[in-house]
């Protein structure tokens, strides 16, 4: 529950640290591999009873874990790097809990009830992406990342800290393992929960129409969609839709800023014959994509937007379902 509180505030560091391995040309995925062999060596230290390697061992692993997406967002992330990242982590982890049983058979049942609660917060965490990714939905939760990543009771941080306290004092291993199973078991169930929710309010929008809090996670994913987001229109908007062949931008104006740049997208996307509507920000919350789609009211538009009927003063809804039903061509002239 504590990751997007604790990343927002080491993402400078990593980034600095990140900066000469990237220029070492280092990738990304030789940064997880090495923190993943260092996983496994880890569990293999808590096999032996050598607690205070296993220790030292996990923290690095954990740090390196870390450092692989710093440098990957100085190389570029990619989705074969995303997949090595969740892959590594999940086994990583189970590892590290099933060396306690190895070492003390004792604790084989409480090992075996937190492994369980793996699956249950894993899946739920898992499925949750698919689904969410399969009708364009994204989360700035935690920073840009490869897949959709939402909140959780037991997350990245809470993992570490108590992984790194059954090394520590083993001897609490069976009372730790419960207690985090527990917090694992309820973290899953609200994230189905939540994806219930999720999925149920995404039914309410029409297919090709797709809500997304911020323009910083629009990928290719999203062409032919009328894409609806809470971010700006300003042109570093525009720029993250370079390459994107979408049918039409619907954003907040962000009460159009200083020579109107919170608006430049509008004209930026006229000359790609893309329609773009801004919403007032008087009627809608900045970054929230749901806001802006049920709340919005059309503030301005483009030349290519005001051909295909969308006019001031028209809800954003009625102006995203009108585009859609245009069936407008991106790149072509309507």
């Amino acid at each position: 529950m504590f990751d997007g509180f604790f990343k927002s505030r080491l993402d400078p560091i990593t980034d600095r640290i990140a900066a000469p391995i990237a220029a070492a040309g280092i990738s990304a995925t030789a940064v997880t591999l090495t923190g993943f062999g260092l996983g496994l060596a880890a569990a293999f230290a808590v096999s032996i009873n050598a607690m205070p390697a296993a220790l030292a061992l996990f923290i690095a692993s954990r740090v390196l874990d870390g450092l692989d997406g710093a440098v990957a967002r100085q190389k570029g992330q990619t989705d074969l790097g995303g997949f090595l990242d969740i892959v590594c982590d999940f086994i990583a982890y189970g590892a590290f809990v099933l060396a306690f049983a190895f070492r003390d058979p004792a604790h084989a049942l409480p090992a075996a009830i937190l492994i369980f609660s793996f699956y249950v917060t894993g899946s739920t965490f898992l499925a949750q992406s698919v689904f969410a990714t399969k009708r364009g939905l994204s989360t700035d939760y935690g920073g840009r990342k490869s897949l959709y990543y939402a909140a959780g009771l037991a997350e990245g941080f809470e993992t570490i800290l108590v992984l790194s306290l059954m090394a520590l004092l083993p001897h609490l291993f069976p009372i730790l393992a419960l207690g985090f199973a527990a917090l694992c078991i309820i973290s899953g169930i609200a994230r189905a929960l939540t994806t219930q929710r999720m999925l149920r309010d995404a039914t309410s929008v029409p297919k090709g129409i797709v809500l997304i809090d911020s323009i910083a996670n629009a990928r290719q994913v999203h062409a032919g969609c009328i894409l609806v987001s809470g971010s700006h229109g300003g042109p570093s908007a525009a720029a993250f839709l370079e390459g994107i062949a979408i049918s039409a931008y619907v954003f907040n104006d962000a009460g159009r800023g200083k020579d109107a740049s919170g608006v430049a997208a509008l004209s930026i996307l006229e000359a790609r014959r893309i329609a773009a509507v801004a919403i007032s920000s008087d009627s809608a919350r900045i970054g929230e994509a749901r806001s802006t789609y049920e709340d919005g009211i059309v503030s301005d538009l483009n030349s290519t937007a005001a051909s295909l009927g969308i006019r001031v003063g028209q809800s954003a809804r009625a102006a995203s379902e009108a585009l859609l039903q245009s069936g407008q061509a991106p790149g072509k002239t309507p």
